[in-house]
């Protein structure tokens, strides 16, 4: 009865059948090559790209162009310890001479793996160590986990992927009229942005405020290298436990509510300051927690101004400004 639907948020169904209607419609696949086995050049209005040598192909075989989407480029780059900022600046004829000079004499790792879509665009440019887990793989995996959640919060930009789900079934009153849901947290990357990530989720349905964390320990941070078997095996545990340690987080709010702030104002300011905010981050906390109604006295209501600041945000920085919220509700000390 105290629900307020998100209407941005989808259904786990609808995630699921959009990742698999991008994988029909670019059709990715993965490829391993060496670096030196390609000439760098830079085409007009298609940017960088890897060009096969003829004489390292096989006979009878063919090796497309490879178009560098910007990751890509940067990864290139950031192999080659060649500065992003000089590529910026420079024409593109000394760059390839410079690029294609370090790709043959640099004396670094050049085995490489190409995650490519569209036939030739490389979306992606790992290591030959780098163990693939795609959003779609990874909800395939944990779906049977998941019950009656909704899904809360959904970002995917193609770069980074994160959704919150919380699970009605286990809602309780932290307060008279106030009602949260448990649930749990995932973060992505297919391009090699981050490592996959399960931690606990709290949902405040008065407010659609989510929080991201397990309340005093530490989420459950995968990178995308090993077994591939092994890997699963350990996400999947992961989500389990993350559904039984989001306990300790509803353990902070219930106590956030008992801990008195006599300069609310000031220590937000501390605390952007602690957690490194943006002004505009800055900004958003603070006009949350001055248009809020009740708990400006406490250190659960400054939690929640966070929580709410992260609504208006996208991405990485939503992400952390919710798991900031659950850091700030267990502060022991807000002197």
């Amino acid at each position: 009865m105290y629900e307020r639907v998100n209407p941005k948020a989808p259904t786990l169904t609808q995630v699921i059948t959009g990742l698999r209607e991008w994988e029909t419609k670019h059709e990715p696949f993965d490829r391993t090559s060496q670096l030196n086995l390609f000439q760098f050049v830079v085409e007009e209005g298609k940017g960088g790209a890897l060009v096969p040598f003829g004489n390292h192909l096989e006979e009878g075989t063919q090796m497309p162009t490879i178009y560098l989407q910007p990751n890509a480029l940067s990864q290139y780059l950031t192999r080659l310890q060649y500065p992003q900022g000089f590529y910026n600046r420079i024409p593109s004829r000394l760059n390839c001479l410079n690029v294609n000079w370090l790709v043959q004499n640099g004396g670094f790792q050049r085995d490489a793996l190409f995650r490519i879509q569209d036939e030739n665009s490389a979306r992606a440019l790992m290591t030959d160590m780098y163990q693939p887990v795609d959003n779609l793989e990874l909800l395939t995996m944990i779906e049977p986990y998941l019950g009656d959640g909704k899904v809360r919060w959904h970002f995917d930009d193609e770069l980074t992927f994160h959704m919150s789900i919380s699970f009605p079934s286990y809602a309780e009153e932290i307060k008279v009229g106030d009602v949260i849901e448990r649930g749990i947290h995932i973060s992505n990357s297919e391009v090699g942005l981050r490592a996959i990530t399960v931690a606990g989720y709290i949902y405040r349905l008065i407010c659609k405020n989510g929080a991201i964390g397990t309340g005093g320990g530490d989420s459950y941070r995968f990178r995308h290298v090993g077994n591939a078997e092994s890997l699963h095996d350990k996400i999947q545990g992961a989500v389990e436990s993350a559904k039984l340690e989001v306990e300790r987080v509803v353990a902070q709010f219930k106590n956030a509510l008992t801990v008195k702030i006599e300069e609310p104002f000031q220590f937000i300011e501390k605390v952007a300051k602690d957690k490194e905010l943006s002004q505009d981050e800055f900004k958003a906390v603070l006009n949350s927690f001055m248009e809020a109604t009740e708990d400006k006295d406490n250190l659960f209501g400054v939690s929640q101004a966070i929580s709410n600041a992260a609504n208006i945000f996208e991405g990485e920085r939503s992400y952390e400004l919710q798991r900031i919220a659950v850091d700030v509700s267990g502060l022991t000390r807000v002197d």
